[in-house]
């Protein structure tokens, strides 16, 4: 009888370890696509940003919210379909998420116009690396936000 718990306990041990490196798996698999899709974001991002104020001379907090459109419109296709492989399927389910996904990414967007807001208008620090800086930042809370709000 002892023998017949202990092989139950190993099979379940090992079912147990099997279902866990799976789950590691896909959340590895989350984070390295959300990297890869992030870093076209980003560029189109921090891409879009320097032709607004560089080329077009726009003022850097009109730019920025310009380049976030862009780069929120891709980021949700991206995010939907390939990183957290959502499939929402009714009208109001996919609203739903969106306005989830929007309303995520303005809260990043107000906490990065205070960034430009305070280094570049108030302290004068140059636009671009100001720009860097506050995409890392935004990147971090964009990705917690879509993992446990929009997309969970």
């Amino acid at each position: 009888m002892e023998e017949n718990v202990n092989e139950y306990q190993g099979e379940a041990m090992g079912l147990l370890n099997k279902e866990t490196t799976r789950r590691l798996r896909e959340r590895l698999k989350e984070l390295l696509l959300y990297e890869f899709f992030g870093v076209f974001t980003l560029l189109i991002s921090i891409g879009s940003f320097a032709l607004f104020t560089e080329t077009l001379m726009i003022d850097p907090l009109v730019a920025n919210v310009f380049s976030w459109v862009l780069a929120v419109a891709f980021a949700y296709v991206t995010n939907r379909n390939w990183v957290f492989k959502k499939t929402a399927t009714g009208a109001g389910d996919v609203i739903h998420e969106t306005m989830r996904f929007v309303s995520g990414r303005l809260s990043t967007l107000i906490i990065e116009e205070l960034i430009i807001l305070v280094c570049v208008t108030w302290l004068g620090m140059d636009n671009m690396i100001v720009k860097v800086v506050a995409q890392i930042v935004v990147i971090l809370l964009n990705y917690c936000i879509s993992r446990f709000w929009v997309f969970r």
